[in-house]
């Protein structure tokens, strides 16, 4: 899903620019971007899920495969996960993890 968000799509080109790797070839870097997207997606989801009890998380599962991201947003606040907090949280770990490489 973040593959769409513009917001994701700038942040990643940060990053990829404080590591210095905005010089590599334009396949090269448009590959880069898409993998760390994936892994900052894989670095969100991770953070949701822990914020989840085991019996909802199985319903949560069951609802991400709708790709309805109304339906998605609605069970997470109603679960009192602040998306925007999550992802906040995310992003900052992320560059950390990314850039100390």
């Amino acid at each position: 899903m973040l593959q769409d968000s513009a917001a994701a799509n700038q942040f990643i080109d940060k990053v990829i620019e404080a590591k210095g790797l905005d010089t590599l070839e334009e396949e090269i870097r448009l590959q880069l971007k898409q993998d760390l997207l994936q892994q900052l997606e894989e670095t969100v989801s991770r953070n949701v899920i822990e914020g989840l009890s085991q019996g909802k998380l199985q319903l949560f599962m069951h609802i991400l495969e709708t790709n309805d991201v109304d339906k998605i947003k609605d069970f997470l606040h109603n679960q009192g996960i602040n998306i925007h907090e999550v992802l906040a949280r995310s992003m900052a770990e992320f560059q950390a993890k990314y850039l100390e490489d």
